[in-house]
């Protein structure tokens, strides 16, 4: 994760098995900018948009763990 000014700038989400899931990206303002998402270590897809995130980021990051 990389912060600036304690706003969620970057963020790299990884499999259990260490390949790459996906990466998102936000503005200075914490307004989402893009996410690529990645399947077996290739780029899938692109989403883009202007969404503020929510107050606390590590929300974000979890839930999108898999925790079975």
């Amino acid at each position: 994760m990389v912060y600036r000014k304690e706003v969620l700038l970057s963020i790299t989400i990884w499999n259990k098995d260490g390949t790459l899931n996906k990466k998102e990206y936000y503005d200075p303002k914490g307004i989402f900018q893009k996410r690529e998402l990645f399947e077996k270590g290739k780029l899938v897809k692109i989403e883009v948009g202007g969404m503020k995130q929510p107050h606390n980021p590590l929300f974000n990051l979890f839930s999108f763990l898999d925790i079975k």
